[in-house]
């Protein structure tokens, strides 16, 4: 089941549930420092997040920020499906979740950041429609990869 998280406490810590157990299959880990919590805190009340749930257990989540309405910009922050998930296409139903409320709120373009050694991640994107980006990122080892909206 496929839910919009609303900026609830219950949803911070849905997000917090699925960052905190399944944040190992990310390619960056987070921080040893960061208070993760903290950050679900600033996801839940800054980004748009969607939740899927099997047996009523949180197994994939995707966030990110749709609130750049001077450029007309979001940006997909996180993208995460449980490894035993993987391959049920729920990563597919989170990223058009996540592109329909960029359209909806009138966004001309959506990016995401990728680690250039992640192939997979970076041809799932390819197949969506996302292409690499004029935008370059910070890190040598990540590139920006966009979408158009229009």
């Amino acid at each position: 089941m496929l839910k919009k998280l609303d900026r609830s406490v219950n949803s911070q810590n849905e997000i917090y549930f699925v960052l905190k157990n399944y944040g190992h299959i990310l390619p960056d880990p987070f921080p040893e420092d960061l208070n993760l919590y903290d950050y679900c805190g600033k996801l839940n009340s800054l980004a748009e997040s969607y939740i899927i749930y099997e047996n009523e257990k949180a197994v994939a989540l995707v966030t990110g920020y749709i609130n750049d309405f001077e450029k007309k910009e979001a940006f997909l922050q996180i993208l995460i499906v449980s490894e035993e998930h993987q391959g049920k296409k729920y990563g597919r139903k989170l990223i058009f979740a996540f592109i329909d409320e960029a359209k909806k709120k009138k966004m001309n373009k959506e990016f995401l950041t990728v680690n250039k050694k992640n192939i997979r991640a970076e041809k799932i994107y390819a197949h969506y429609g996302f292409i690499d980006s004029t935008k370059k990122h910070n890190d040598c080892n990540k590139k920006i990869m966009e979408l158009n909206l229009n």
